[in-house]
């Protein structure tokens, strides 16, 4: 196992050249172990960035680029926000933008991202394109859902205006020096355009009393490895899929691309195919995230049938190294949950007490992934859809 996840965890993010590596790999493997494969192309963006900055009597700030900006490089005046309210009064020509406090309490969903889009986070993208300043400064602090601080708080190639980031102790410190002032801004970032594809792996069995799909998140953030978040799950899908005898179902293997990217490509691709096919789903299986140092495996329950959720628990019972735990939907099990599809989430049982401290950051290596603890996760889901 721990083989297996040093050749995954690579940085890996959509259309990449490391994400491609993965994608053979992956078909090598399903290949080997008589699956049939299916291939959905897409177009989507490489992001590449550099050292970006803000200027002012002859002193200098770094700031970050947000994933997947448009590049900028121009002066404006200096306007600090921080709520809808003083948005909608702010007079937004030739001027440099600062987003904080309430319009920075959390990272904007990409706009009209498929799965999820909140009016509040609309209401705010909408009111940026139509005021139109030249470039965006966010001004945020730790991200509750990962290791970042600080956090982009736009990460999204449709998006049209230049924007970066910077943290609120650095902002504090030039608050008073900037406001209403005039300022040189750079943000480097480019988007390259590319294609990558959805790939899935099936096994089709006679007289079948329904599908089963087993899912994990294969890509990752820009430069990071990915250890925890989620070459581990990718790993237990592998194991998974060669360990895997099933006689009453058909079996789809599904290492989603596009998790981490603002366009949702891969999934929206994968379920399309479903929807042609229209079978019935008995059971998903989302794998994210599992394996943190220290942690157990933690399998969270989606729209289960009391039936199946005795099953469930008698498994989960068997295994000290196992144990039951809250429904969370930040992961692509969502979806499925969302149109009454049973599922099962595995992850680590202290993703929400650490476990993601590292997380979409360059300090998720396999150092934070306890290669026997996948070995265990491999070896209850193999146990669960045997009895199944």
């Amino acid at each position: 196992m721990l083989e297996l996840l040093e050749q995954i965890a690579i940085p890996r993010a959509v259309g990449t050249e490391g994400n491609k590596v993965i994608i053979e790999l992956q078909k090598r493997m399903f290949e080997k172990n008589g699956y049939t494969i299916t291939s959905l192309p897409f177009s989507c963006k490489v992001w590449n960035n550099g050292d970006s900055r803000m200027e002012w009597n002859e002193k200098k700030q770094s700031i970050m680029a947000s994933p997947y900006s448009k590049g900028f490089c121009g002066e404006g005046n200096v306007r600090i926000v921080e709520n809808l309210e003083e948005l909608q009064e702010t007079d937004c020509e030739d001027t440099i933008l600062f987003l904080t406090e309430e319009l920075a309490k959390e990272p904007l969903q990409p706009k009209d991202y498929p799965f999820y889009y909140p009016d509040e986070h609309k209401i705010i993208i909408d009111l940026l394109e139509r005021k139109k300043p030249l470039a965006i400064i966010a001004v945020t602090g730790k991200q509750p859902m990962c290791g970042l601080s600080p956090y982009p708080l736009f990460e999204d190639g449709n998006f049209q205006i230049p924007s970066a980031y910077m943290s609120i102790s650095d902002f504090q410190k030039i608050k008073e020096e900037i406001t209403n002032k005039r300022i040189r801004v750079e943000i480097v970032s480019e988007c390259v355009e590319t294609t990558s594809e959805q790939i899935y792996a099936t096994k089709q069995v006679e007289n079948s009393l329904g599908k089963i799909i087993i899912g994990a998140h294969m890509d990752t953030k820009n430069d990071t490895q990915g250890a925890l978040d989620n070459a581990s799950g990718i790993a237990v899908l592998l194991k998974t899929a060669e360990k895997l005898r099933l006689e009453n179902y058909n079996v789809d293997i599904v290492p989603f691309n596009t998790e981490e990217y603002y366009g949702g490509n891969g999934e929206l691709l994968y379920l399309s195919e479903l929807q042609k096919k229209d079978e019935n789903i008995i059971l998903f299986i989302n794998i994210d995230s599992v394996g943190h140092v220290g942690s157990k495996v933690e399998v969270s329950l989606y729209n289960i049938p009391d039936t199946l959720k005795n099953h469930i628990n008698e498994t989960i019972e068997e295994r000290s190294a196992v144990q039951l735990g809250e429904a969370w939907y930040a992961g692509d099990h969502a979806v499925f949950a969302f149109q009454g599809v049973p599922c099962l989430a595995i992850a680590s049982s202290d993703m929400w007490e650490g476990g993601l401290d590292h997380t979409h950051t360059t300090e998720d290596t396999i150092q934070t992934v306890d290669a026997g603890i996948l070995d265990e996760a491999v070896s209850y889901i193999d146990e669960l859809l045997r009895k199944l």
